[in-house]
């Protein structure tokens, strides 16, 4: 794992403002930032993870190819972490090119900011939560983690009635190393051949990663459901404790598109001889 996760970006601390805004991340108002005024939830069995921060709210979904077109409404919501810091990577030297899974569908990361993430202080585990104000559309949006190799993230998330998703809904893609196409990303160190990646486990809900710093290993996952809550738990194995988050929506038309079959030809009257 390359420690790149706030690659050009600026580091967010507490009393300062996100700017710029990972993937679909808005600058957020002088009224919301960084504070240490929400405690995360305490997880079965275990300690509370620390204090958490809000960083800042979703906007739109827009495609990552054509910023400028509108999304299929991916709700805002509200981005909580108790990472012991959560830089903006500005998305020049780390990012999915229009070669992974990811580029293929929603196009290159390229230039397009993204939300680096660590474990809580002490190296303990941090959880991450996206709190959307509405549900999400299904099959139409999607949430990559990147450079999970020496780490793990279970992921949990909720639907429209409250209800933990299945791991069949939360509609895990696959896994790939974005250190593979081009262009490449120079976060990628060495001559490769890049062919670490991810294990998903769909029983724990948790992505794995083997156990040693590599460079690029990711997944991703498109939820076939409407999501409210979206949690990331994440924890250390060995080495450098450090993940990236991208999400992308696709594009779609502004208003319906209506074709109407073109009327009938007016018959025409036999002239009288």
């Amino acid at each position: 794992m390359n420690d790149r996760a706030g690659e050009g970006g600026r580091p967010t601390r507490a009393g300062t403002r996100l700017e710029p805004p990972f993937a679909h991340l808005s600058p957020p108002p002088a009224a919301a930032r960084l504070r240490h005024d929400r405690r995360p939830v305490a997880l079965d069995g275990e300690p509370r993870l620390g204090r958490a921060r809000t960083l800042g709210r979703l906007v739109d979904g827009r495609d990552l190819r054509h910023p400028r077109h509108p999304g299929p409404e991916l709700p805002p919501a509200t981005v909580t972490t108790t990472s012991s810091s959560a830089p903006v990577g500005s998305g020049k030297s780390a990012f999915l090119n229009s070669g992974t899974p990811v580029g293929a569908r929603y196009g290159s990361s390229q230039d397009r900011p993204y939300l680096g993430l660590r474990t809580a202080r002490g190296g303990n585990t941090s959880l991450t939560t996206l709190d959307f104000q509405a549900p999400t559309p299904a099959d139409t949006w999607m949430f990559a983690l990147g450079d999970v190799d020496a780490d793990r993230i279970t992921v949990t998330a909720y639907g429209a009635d409250g209800r933990k998703l299945t791991a069949d809904q939360l509609g895990w893609q696959g896994s790939f190393n974005y250190c593979q196409g081009s262009p490449r990303p120079s976060s990628c160190s060495g001559h490769g051949p890049f062919t670490d990646e991810p294990v998903w486990h769909p029983s724990s809900s948790t992505l794995v990663g083997n156990g040693g710093d590599t460079s690029g290993a990711s997944g991703w996952f498109q939820p076939t459901v409407p999501v409210t809550r979206l949690e990331l738990e994440f924890s250390l194995q060995s080495g450098i404790p450090a993940y990236q988050l991208w999400t992308a929506a696709l594009d779609r038309p502004s208003g319906p598109v209506v074709t109407e079959p073109p009327p009938p030809p007016t018959p025409r009257r036999a002239r009288r001889s």
